[in-house]
């Protein structure tokens, strides 16, 4: 009798470990996929500013993560002293390259993309990274199944469907090449950023693991703008749309992805990225007049098959 109910708490046990490993899987592709419906919207905005031709790219990026700087040390200021650690020496080096790749590198490489290829490109290739994603990963020993591969090719298919019509349709020339190169150079300098940051989300936290990373980078571009003596040209109409750029796509979606990098591996996490440009094209349809075509259709359907088994647990 004494072995049988044992037996059944184990398994009671065995079943609420399980149960809330999958609550956390769902909040963890929850965050992912609120933090890439954001990031739809990045290269929108910044496509729009920098076409007027006042503002340098760099001085947007920096003024994007030095809003999204001092909004996390307010936040920092505010929350229990229990969410800072002191960071260890042997880790300064390991968060000087995420900012460099992730901050200064896919922010820098982003941006000055939008000034040679539309807004559309960009998003499509910075978010193929989910592609370098799994790459990297698989050398750093997270597993990759054929199931996750199948879904992540019909993901990135999808999303030439929505954007491309089905096919590429790329011009060659020199400008458009060039940016072209810069987009992908972005989204792997991003791919880079959340495998090498799984460690330290895994040792401090999202918020404080990214929070960290962003304030780096933001001295970085500091440092960067003023020794190229980057002027910065602002309206009134670009401040409202660079404090939007720094806080909701930037703080807020960055903190996100970490924190649901800290809940699902980044395999499984990236795909979630193709969401953005699906939401970039809804975005054109009801602000731009854009049409709702039957390439968006289909490419709906192969984004969310993609997304689901690249995202689902076998």
């Amino acid at each position: 009798m004494g072995k049988l109910s044992w037996s059944r708490r184990a398994r009671g046990l065995l079943a609420s470990c399980r149960s809330q490993t999958e609550a956390n899987q769902a909040k963890g592709i929850s965050y992912g996929a609120v933090a890439a419906l954001l990031w739809s919207t990045v290269f929108v905005v910044a496509r729009f500013i920098l076409r007027q031709g006042e503002v340098h790219p760099l001085a947007l990026v920096f003024l994007r993560f030095f809003i999204a700087s001092i909004f996390l040390v307010f936040l920092a200021l505010i929350l229990p002293k229990s969410h800072l650690k002191r960071i260890q020496r042997a880790d300064l080096g390991r968060f000087l390259l995420l900012s460099l790749v992730g901050i200064v590198g896919m922010g820098s490489l982003g941006f000055l993309a939008t000034k040679f290829v539309s807004a559309i490109d960009v998003t499509l290739l910075v978010n193929a990274n989910p592609i370098f994603i799994a790459l990297l990963a698989s050398f750093l020993g997270e597993k990759i199944t054929t199931r996750k591969v199948i879904g992540i090719i019909l993901g990135f298919w999808g999303c030439f469907w929505i954007l491309k019509g089905g096919l590429p349709q790329w011009s060659l020339g020199e400008r458009a090449l060039l940016g072209h190169i810069l987009a992908i150079s972005s989204g792997f300098c991003w791919a880079l950023y959340t495998v090498m940051g799984k460690e330290m989300v895994r040792k401090y936290g999202g918020f404080y693991a990214n929070g960290l990373a962003i304030i780096m980078g933001t001295a970085i571009l500091f440092l960067l703008v003023l020794s190229l003596r980057i002027p910065f040209n602002l309206t009134s109409q670009h401040f409202g749309l660079i404090l939007y750029l720094g806080l909701l796509p930037t703080a807020v979606a960055f903190g996100l992805w970490y924190k649901a990098l800290g809940q699902i591996g980044a395999v499984r996490l990236g795909p979630l990225q193709y969401l953005a440009p699906v939401a970039s094209a809804l975005q054109a349809y009801f602000f731009l007049g854009e049409a709702i075509t039957i390439a968006y259709l289909i490419g709906l359907g192969l984004v969310f098959l993609g997304i689901y088994w690249a995202t689902g647990s076998r």
